[in-house]
């Protein structure tokens, strides 16, 4: 479990289409731009969180968009969610929700926590 002392806040800074690859990589800036975290995701993601980025509403809901509002419509807070690991180049991350006082955490792949946090106005 981390503390939060330990964390580090990350705002993404963009999202670039990887040109070797099918791939694209989400930026991720500490707030004193002093470090740079890349990482890889698919094209879907990738465009998932360039919308939230841009601000761009879909004529219709996207999954992070129903989450979003499944969670509001539920009384559930997302409060931030964390890149927790790293293992053979594969990212690992967490949301952390709350409750009627009580604080859940749940397993994400990077690219949906980041898409979600966006959405909900969330700390990375």
């Amino acid at each position: 479990m981390e503390h939060t002392h330990d964390l580090i806040r990350l705002k993404v800074h963009g999202v670039l289409a990887d040109p070797n690859t099918e791939t694209q990589i989400v930026i991720l800036r500490d707030e004193d731009h002093a470090d740079i975290l890349p990482i890889w995701v698919g094209t879907a993601e990738g465009n998932a969180i360039r919308l939230a980025l841009e601000g761009i509403v879909t004529p219709r809901p996207m999954s992070h968009d129903l989450i979003r509002s499944m969670a509001e419509h539920l009384n559930i807070k997302v409060s931030r969610v964390v890149v927790t690991d790293v293992k053979n180049n594969t990212y690992y991350a967490s949301i952390h929700l709350v409750s009627r006082e009580s604080e859940r955490i749940v397993d994400s792949r990077p690219s949906d926590a980041i898409a979600l946090a966006l959405r909900t106005n969330s700390p990375i």
